[in-house]
């Protein structure tokens, strides 16, 4: 991906560290579906780059940002420049803190981003399938190979890889929009799509036999946000913004999952899965296959 010969600025390719010096820094926006100056400056950078590469030439770009609102930005602004995201994953940065080793939670803290500009972008109708498949693909496969390479402690990670690149291929599609309002509406929407049919397509892989397609929205709701929490003795923390946007793609309350009363600034308390199992048989049918699927990977 990356001979000496075809990279055009100051870095060794085969260096570990990000080439800091050609760094851009900016806040990122305040929530999912936002905008930023940074996500602006970064839209002159993207349109300036089409013209350098040439044909058949690759954009790669390592964003050190690890929240939804921030790759969604980024995602459309590739989007508006016309380019066509290939592959999305995550890698660990140059931080001394952050490079621990291989088998922790933090050797996934960076995106990088290998993108086409000047994409041929497929046409997308009403019910047309094409997205939601092409979005199931890269998602399953993102998974398979995160959780064959580095393991079954890794499934936060591979959850959160998965969906980035499910995400991501919503840039290979666009539906008719005559101004710039309704196209930024219509890639939040293809967006959607792309997204909940990642994450259904990672709970189907995950219980090994469809079964996920079965179950009630509260009950996928709260099997994919258990898949992304981290534990805290006990209290299972999710982000908020995360948590709001899963709860808006698949289509169930966001509150029906969650501890009532207990916040913590940007975080959300998922409920116990023992307090969740009462409530349906659906969400302890639910529970049931994520403690099968612990067992069988």
């Amino acid at each position: 991906l990356f001979p000496r010969e075809r990279v055009k600025v100051d870095w060794d390719p085969y260096s570990p560290e990000i080439p800091k010096h050609i760094e851009m820094h900016g806040e990122p926006p305040k929530q999912v579906g936002g905008f930023s100056r940074f996500g602006d400056d970064f839209s002159k950078f993207l349109k300036a780059a089409s013209k350098v590469l040439k044909p058949g030439g690759l954009l790669v770009v390592w964003y050190a940002y690890g929240r939804l609102h921030g790759w969604e930005e980024l995602f459309y602004r590739f989007y508006e420049a016309g380019y066509s995201i290939t592959k999305a994953w995550q890698v660990w940065t140059q931080s001394s803190q952050r490079r621990v080793a291989l088998h922790t939670k933090a050797f996934f803290t960076s995106m990088v981003i290998v993108a086409r500009p000047n994409a041929n972008r497929r046409l997308l109708l009403d019910n047309d399938p094409r997205l939601a498949e092409e979005a199931a693909r890269r998602a399953v496969e993102s998974l398979r190979y995160v959780l064959g390479t580095y393991g079954r402690e890794h499934l936060h990670e591979a959850l959160v890889v998965s969906l980035a690149d499910g995400m991501a291929a919503a840039t290979a599609f666009e539906t008719p929009a005559s101004n710039p309002m309704e196209a930024r509406a219509a890639y939040r929407n293809l967006v959607s799509k792309a997204l909940n049919a990642a994450v259904n397509a990672v709970l189907k892989e995950l219980t090994h036999a469809g079964r996920s397609a079965e179950l009630d929205a509260v009950s996928r709701l709260y099997l994919a946000l258990l898949l992304a929490a981290s534990n805290d003795g006990g209290q299972l923390r999710v982000s908020h913004d995360f948590a709001s946007r899963i709860s808006q793609v698949v289509g169930a309350p966001l509150d029906s999952v969650l501890v009532k009363g207990r916040k913590s600034g940007d975080t959300d308390f998922l409920m116990p899965p023992a307090d969740m199992a009462k409530r349906s048989y659906a969400v302890s049918r639910a529970l049931k296959l994520i403690y099968e699927v612990a067992d069988k990977l």
